[in-house]
């Protein structure tokens, strides 16, 4: 039986499903109308749980004020919302988002980025989205950075058209200064974390603001009767999300026509760049960048920095560190960001792997810029005299790592 992937849907298939039932249910039938009921009891049993009964158990403990989880690995239950509301010393919590079956959050980022609103603009922003949600009863926070946090239940169906294996969808720019992250739950083998609604947290930009996300509509106890979709439409966004990846689809096909082509051409491009020298100060900076961050083992497909990062590009660069401070990137790299499964169980391996092999400092600058643009341009460019590194988009092309050590 097909896999029902959101509310209404379900609503329908439960209607529609009454109605074949009461007119015929003949003994050759049995089976699949078993099949119906089962399928309707655990979607029934899902949507008709509060927010707090559908997370408990599925949460990891952030402490410190750090914004990402310490814990790795796939089942939780080290947290319930009872433990995170009444244990002062557990500064906030994140979902691990996988593990709970149907449900997906919206990520809205206001100014995130260099092409900023007006304060004005924020303003009627923020008034739209708080007041579509509302008025339609969705489940709403307002996040530590300012932005917000919807919650709804999964449409894989749909998500699929943007990613076909992923548990998010991040960085969609929808217009100047409001960018778009979508995590859903549909692979539970994937690590996908949200920082849940209550925490506090310290910025690297702001070590002195303590911040902290609360709810602007609904609840915990509040029970999700809408999907993504849903919440898309209503804020008249879907069209455009839809156009974006369309493009990006058929710019993917340009470039693999294109990458084709070149690979039966004679003529092998060099990249030619100075070695760069950095301080320890710089060094330990871009350490401190290396938070929050999806890294995936490995790319099966040719893939560009902006797409994925995964383990090995991500190590070479580390490796070019001085000695001292190697260790403790790795440490970071581990503890404050999102390793999917097979990331967390080869990290040693590839790490082992790799120990010898190093990269540019620009790779691993690259890295922070492309991945966290904010820390980038408040905390890197600075130390480096405000000017952009020559060269720098080496890991903006396709990996080709014989074509990048040609140097």
């Amino acid at each position: 039986m097909e896999k029902l992937s959101n509310y209404n849907e379900f609503l329908k298939f439960n209607q529609d499903l009454d109605l074949e039932i009461s007119s015929s249910y003949s003994s050759e039938d049995n089976n699949s109308n078993d099949l119906n009921f089962n399928e309707i009891k655990k979607i029934n049993s899902i949507l008709s749980k509060t927010l707090k009964e559908r997370i408990n158990d599925h949460l990891i403990p952030t402490n410190r004020f750090d914004k990402k989880s310490t814990v790795v690995g796939i089942k939780t239950g080290f947290l319930t919302l009872d433990d995170f509301y009444s244990n002062n010393s557990i500064t906030g919590a994140d979902i691990r988002l996988n593990e709970v079956e149907n449900l997906s959050v919206i990520d809205i980022d206001i100014n995130h980025h260099d092409d900023k609103m007006e304060n004005q603009e924020v303003e009627q922003l923020s008034s739209f989205i708080i007041e579509i949600c509302k008025k339609n009863d969705y489940i709403l926070g307002r996040t530590p950075s300012g932005g917000f946090h919807i919650y709804c239940n999964s449409d894989d169906s749909w998500f699929s058209k943007l990613s076909e294996t992923s548990n998010s969808v991040t960085q969609i720019k929808l217009m100047k200064g409001l960018d778009l992250d979508l995590f859903t739950s549909r692979d539970p083998n994937k690590i996908q974390n949200i920082l849940v609604i209550g925490s506090r947290v310290i910025y690297p930009s702001n070590p002195n603001e303590i911040k902290q996300s609360v709810f602007i509509n609904g609840s915990y106890d509040s029970v999700i009767n809408y999907s993504l979709t849903d919440v898309l439409k209503e804020l008249n966004w879907i069209e455009k999300i839809e156009e974006i990846f369309a493009e990006k689809n058929k710019s993917k096909i340009e470039k693999k026509i294109e990458s084709s082509n070149n690979s039966n051409s004679n003529s092998h491009e060099k990249y030619e760049y100075e070695e760069i020298e950095l301080s320890e100060d710089v060094q330990k900076a871009l350490i401190n960048g290396l938070f929050g961050i999806e890294i995936h083992n490995f790319s099966h497909a040719e893939k560009s920095i902006e797409d994925e990062l995964t383990l090995m590009p991500l190590f070479q660069a580390i490796n070019n560190l001085n000695e001292n401070l190697i260790d403790q990137a790795y440490h970071q790299v581990f503890d404050y960001n999102d390793l999917t499964e097979n990331a967390s169980k080869n990290f040693k391996r590839v790490r082992e792997e790799n120990k010898d092999i190093k990269q540019d400092f620009r790779s691993l600058i690259n890295i922070i810029k492309t991945w966290n643009k904010p820390y980038y341009k408040e905390n890197i460019l600075p130390l480096i005299g405000g000017v952009e590194v020559k060269k720098f988009d080496l890991f903006n092309d396709k990996f080709d790592f014989l074509k990048f050590k040609e140097n």
